[in-house]
């Protein structure tokens, strides 16, 4: 299995902020756990999607959407050709303000796949960005994105709506993003020293 770990925001209800920098109670930023998450389930190859300077770990890759700043669809569609010389099979897609998703990913790791994989579900919505997804199914929806010309993004819905997935319900908690002021408080996270 190897994760794409979504980190390009803009964190514009956020005033801009820097979703990746958030800073939790621990004192590790909504990116550092994110990564944490993948690293506990033994992702082989972990890529996030974002600003180049993003600070990541040892043997963590980088990749950015084209253009930058384009939403996650597209940013989908770079981490995969990040990982398109030495893929897995299985492909785990993961938000970076989803700080407490854990507990989620093993819930995906535990349910059987559907034929296009498994995709995280809370509050009867599927988070497509919390989901466990099969390379080919990946590949084959990405391939929709090809001279994308619309004036807006294309949305994730578009691109994984398609897929045959089954449904599984995460534990309390492990979807919840943070997109407001809000959120930020609700999870106990501060906007870190260069978004101050």
């Amino acid at each position: 299995m190897d994760a794409i770990v979504l980190a390009g925001g803009k964190g514009s209800r956020l005033g801009g902020a820097d979703k990746a920098a958030l800073i939790g109670v621990d004192g590790k930023t909504s990116l550092q756990r994110t990564i944490l998450a993948c690293r506990e389930v033994d992702a082989r190859r972990v890529v996030v999607v974002g600003p180049p300077d993003r600070p990541v770990t040892a043997g963590v890759e980088v990749a950015q959407e084209d253009p930058p700043g384009s939403g996650p669809a597209l940013a989908i569609a770079a981490g995969l050709a990040r990982l398109a010389s030495d893929a897995s099979d299985d492909v785990l897609v993961l938000a970076c303000d989803m700080p407490n998703a854990a507990p989620g990913v093993e819930a995906l790791l535990a349910a059987p796949s559907g034929p296009d994989g498994v995709v995280g579900v809370a509050g009867g919505h599927r988070q497509w960005l919390l989901g466990l997804y099969k390379w080919a199914a990946l590949v084959r929806a990405c391939a929709k994105l090809d001279g994308w010309n619309a004036p807006s993004d294309p949305s994730v819905g578009y691109l994984l709506g398609d897929l045959d997935l089954r449904e599984v319900a995460v534990p309390p908690g492990a979807a919840d993003d943070i997109d407001t002021e809000d959120d930020l408080n609700r999870l106990h996270y501060r906007k870190g020293d260069n978004n101050e």
